[in-house]
């Protein structure tokens, strides 16, 4: 897993450098660039290359300016509520440009695609393993809508307006973007023809993973994790399992709303009891693969250890998104 090593300072930096919405300018992008805190879009454009992962869907250079104008208006409503700015992330930003895309191709807005893929097993089927939460919105007009610089953050500024205009308790996108553990965000954003999709994808990340197979088989698996922190201990986990994925209609889509972020087959439940940390600082974790299908593996962390009692993971870090396809 390929972390961004851009210093916090940085990061809390770019809290500055948010552009109006109605930002007018011959150069809107050459504006943006210019407020960057030095070494952000040097670091951002390497790590764009740098990526190989879901190649067709990388972001131009004008693109990830306005992502980064847009990343610094999403640390704004995060900073209002006390939470700590999250970096953009590249991989989850080509994973939500494809939703995007595709959503807007196909007339449909919600968070499955056509391939009845949630978005935590479309965040792992593209070689993620942190936990994931998913923010969408969608735009229709009776015109094309126009796509220029201006336009584009106008529209992201609008549809993450929407999610924080929300009032408690239907406050579902509000409360995903404010959330105090997320370490960074994948953002994706297309304009097709009279449409405009838009995607914020938030993660969780907290912990190394040793090798996991790409195509595991029924049986016994173990894979190992180490947190990212040393501070912190493995303290649960959870496996969800469903079916494989099944195609589903724009109707189909179109007729959901917000996701689970599990399933109703809980296959397995691994306490801090059943766990335990080798001398390489890595937690085995044993699974049953029992049958095909796809896993869902979610693993809780702790500041401590535990000592005694009950055991349960409210209250503790999800900072596992691992998918297992099991064929």
């Amino acid at each position: 897993m390929k972390s961004n090593p851009i210093p916090a300072a940085l990061l809390l930096a770019l809290l500055c450098s948010v552009l109006p919405a109605t930002a007018q300018s011959k150069d809107l992008v050459a504006d943006i660039i210019a407020k960057l805190p030095a070494g952000v879009w040097e670091e951002y454009r390497r790590l764009n290359a740098e990526e190989t992962r879901y190649a067709e869907w990388k972001d131009s250079d004008r693109m990830l300016a306005l992502k980064l104008n847009q990343l610094a208006y999403v640390n704004k409503s995060r900073a209002a509520f006390h939470a700590s700015p999250v970096i953009l992330d590249i991989l989850a930003s080509r994973v939500a440009n494809r939703m995007c895309r595709e959503a807007g191709e196909n007339g449909f807005s919600g968070h499955w695609n056509m391939r009845g893929e949630k978005p935590y097993q479309r965040w792992a089927f593209a070689g993620g393993m942190d936990h994931v939460s998913e923010n969408a919105a969608a735009r229709w007009s009776s015109a094309s809508l126009e796509a220029n610089d201006g336009d584009y953050v106008q529209y992201m500024n609008a549809s993450h307006d929407s999610f924080m205009a929300e009032k408690a308790p239907n406050d579902g996108h509000k409360q995903t973007v404010i959330r105090k553990e997320h370490t960074g965000v994948g953002l994706g954003a297309a304009v097709v023809g009279k449409q405009f999709r838009y995607y914020e994808e938030y993660l969780d990340r907290y912990l190394a993973f040793g090798p996991v197979p790409s195509e595991p088989r029924t049986g016994d698996l173990t894979i190992k994790v180490k947190p990212l922190d040393a501070k912190k201990v493995v303290y649960a986990v959870v496996v969800y399992y469903e079916p494989l994925p099944a195609a589903m209609s724009v109707q189909q889509i179109n007729a959901k709303s917000s996701y689970p972020d599990f399933t109703d087959q809980t296959v397995q439940d691994l306490w801090p009891w059943e766990l335990k940390k080798g001398a390489d600082g890595f937690w085995d974790v044993p699974l049953k693969l029992a049958r095909t299908g796809s896993y869902y593996v979610q693993v809780y962390l702790d500041d401590k250890p535990f000592t005694g009692g009950s055991a349960g993971t409210e209250g503790k870090i999800q900072g596992s998104g691992l998918v297992l396809l099991v064929r």
